[in-house]
């Protein structure tokens, strides 16, 4: 009685909200109805944080109205939704249904980073509505969404006058940014576009003859074939190494836009960028120091974010994507002169390294040169990697803080000749600066950034040539490479992989689409059920998301896999699910399909080749018994 009564009670008020909500909606049509023509910004909202504007444009897209018809141009956060439907899932797979197609667009961020993502004009039935609008991955499976399109905002026009005094201090500049007299020289680059994976090297050579000036541009990777400047196309000038081109220079401090076309992926690509000369730099050849005698270039199979030049005399120049360069000197030799001020010198043997990069361990104990390595940011009882432990046990590795609170005093009074470091030290500027100012050079390994897991694993040729085992970190990739290939070999399957992780607040942690776990998954035979995630412009590996989201995209996948590399993991079913209660419903874990990853697995580096092959085996049925950093999860405590 009393349940009636409050219903009742509730009619009227359910029915002045109705009144309310129609009236509302009755002024919304006006305000539609008179939006004029033109273009304006927007916020574009969506029901999913996999389905999103990139954030670099503040999820706003650009809408125009043309005789009443809107459409918003939204760039999207990757290049991971191939296609647009404005509609159902259902109808946009249905034969001759007409899909929005991309178009790539390039956004920059807030620190200057810029990549190229795809974009597709929406039509927009009304504002502040939702509508249908399906989508379609890399895997060629349709998801249906909700979106609405609110807010709009005139775009203002952006053109103001110029006055005579701007228009001569831009002819003064314009003086002084013209190509030097005749000769050789060395200039520097900002470079921007792209996916951040490959860069040009700078400084760059610049010779000048005839008043017209030709920059030496080297690549960070192999794989371009060729460069088109202001519509001129330029094939390379060598046939072996990193991609060299020569081209033209047609302006100094201000961008040039250039094409770069890339054979790295499944099939050429042409991808655009930018190039600012600064002629603040200009430097003459003799003096920028050519005292090194070029021989030629590490060749590289998938890595893109370090290269390795060789030169005469046994000096080896390595290189990360963040401009920072190494100069190994050989044992007795002089310290060439003219060098940058900015490259780190090393002499070999290299000893002395202060290693806070956990994953590089690995990497140093497969080429047997632990010797190298006289500090570590992990204490013992915190390595897996047994050589790593008893070095320490042993005295001929320290302690020496973690990446944050270094022991400054122990890593100086030690002679500490180099900090190996990974991107969280980007979180702790200070300490960065305190180390250089020690005298203690710093490097961040950018191997988590490669996207193909044997690219991560060739960072041990990067280890290799800077303690001079280039021999040993060649056979060391072979074995990976050959393992990899191998569980390649074993074939497509039409299985489904969820990886992830439950977080102490209660999220699911899962890998971005781009990292190297879903392309191991994928290289094994399966399909990552999160193939359409992705968090660009940060470069972050994983991405945390509501239990609902978890849920809605992987109970129905055919394989769990608990990543225990965090907190210790788990041994049964059941230890899970106090963990995620609603993965009862999961399908893998009603059939018996849940696999953990063993805790070791994070500082293990090298073992992308076994853990390929353990997928390999949980997709095909293969021996449990041979697996190495997979297991089966009991449906029984113990």
């Amino acid at each position: 009685m009393r349940e009636k009564n409050w219903k009742t009670a509730l009619l009227p008020l359910c029915l002045a909200l109705l009144f309310l909500l129609g009236g509302c909606s009755g002024q919304e049509k006006e305000k539609q109805a008179a939006l004029a023509d033109g273009v304006y910004t927007a916020d574009f909202d969506t029901d999913s944080g996999m389905f999103h504007v990139s954030e670099a444009n503040d999820g706003k897209g650009i809408l125009t109205v043309r005789d009443g018809e809107m459409t918003i141009h939204v760039s999207l956060a990757s290049k991971k939704i191939l296609n647009l439907y404005p509609g159902l899932a259902a109808d946009a797979a249905k034969e001759g249904a007409t899909l929005l197609e991309p178009t790539v667009d390039t956004v920059t961020y807030s620190d200057g980073f810029s990549e190229e993502v795809y974009g597709f004009d929406v039509p927009v039935p009304a504002l502040d509505e939702e509508f249908d609008l399906a989508l379609i991955g890399t895997k060629g499976k349709w998801y249906d969404h909700k979106v609405s399109v609110s807010n709009p905002e005139p775009l203002e026009d952006t053109e103001t006058a110029v006055s005579e005094e701007e228009v001569a201090t831009a002819a003064s500049k314009q003086d002084a940014a013209a190509a030097p007299e005749d000769g050789s020289y060395t200039v520097e680059i900002t470079f921007e576009g792209g996916s951040g994976r490959a860069w040009i090297k700078s400084p760059v050579k610049l010779t000048v003859s005839g008043g017209n000036a030709v920059a030496t541009l080297e690549w960070s990777s192999p794989n371009y074939d060729y460069m088109l400047v202001d519509g001129q196309k330029y094939l390379p000038v060598n046939t072996e190494g990193n991609s060299v081109f020569e081209v033209p220079v047609t302006a100094f401090d201000e961008p040039v836009p250039v094409i770069g076309d890339t054979v790295a992926m499944s099939s050429p690509h042409e991808i655009e960028y930018t190039l600012t000369f600064r002629s603040e730099t200009i430097t003459p050849a003799g003096e920028a120091g050519e005292a090194l005698s070029y021989e030629g270039s590490m060749e590289l199979k998938y890595a893109e974010n370090f290269s390795v030049d060789y030169y005469e005399g046994g000096y080896r120049l390595l290189s990360v994507r963040d401009g920072s360069r190494i100069l190994t000197i050989p044992e007795g030799a002089e310290v060439p002169q003219g060098l940058d001020k900015d490259v780190i010198l090393l002499r070999q043997p290299v000893k002395g390294l202060y290693l806070v990069a956990s994953a590089v361990m690995d990497m140093f104990d497969s080429l047997d040169a632990l010797d190298a390595i006289r500090f570590s940011g992990q204490r013992q009882e915190g390595w897996y990697i047994d050589s790593a432990r008893q070095a320490m046990e042993e005295g001929k590795i320290l302690y020496a803080g973690k990446y944050s609170e270094p022991d400054y005093e122990l890593i100086v009074s030690e002679g500490c000749s180099l900090a190996i470091e990974n991107r969280m030290i980007t979180h702790s500027p200070e300490v960065k600066e305190m180390l250089e100012d020690f005298g203690i050079p710093v490097m961040i390994e950018y191997s988590s950034y490669e996207t193909h897991p044997l690219g991560r694993v060739e960072w041990v040729k990067f280890f290799g040539a800077l303690v001079g085992k280039e021999q040993e970190a060649e056979e060391v990739f072979a074995r990976q490479e050959a393992s990899v290939e191998q569980a390649a070999g074993s074939g497509e399957t039409d299985l489904t992989v969820a990886f992830f992780f439950i977080t102490s607040n209660g999220l699911a942690q899962v890998r971005a689409a781009g990292d190297y776990i879903p392309k191991m998954i994928e290289l094994a035979g399966g399909r990552y059920v999160f193939e359409d995630l992705d968090d660009p412009g940060t470069n972050r590996s994983t991405v945390n998301l509501q239990i609902e989201e978890f849920y809605d995209r992987a109970k129905d996948a055919d394989c769990l896999v608990y990543n225990s590399s965090i907190d210790g993991g788990v041994s049964s079913v059941g230890q899970l699910l106090e963990k995620c209660p609603v993965l009862e419903d999961f399908k893998a874990v009603r059939e018996g399909n849940v696999w953990c990853t063993s805790r070791d697995m994070y500082q293990q580096s090298m073992s992308v080749g076994a853990l390929t092959l353990d997928f390999a085996a949980m997709l095909h049925g293969g021996s449990e018994e041979e697996m190495t950093y997979l297991f089966r999860l009991s449906s029984e405590e113990g």
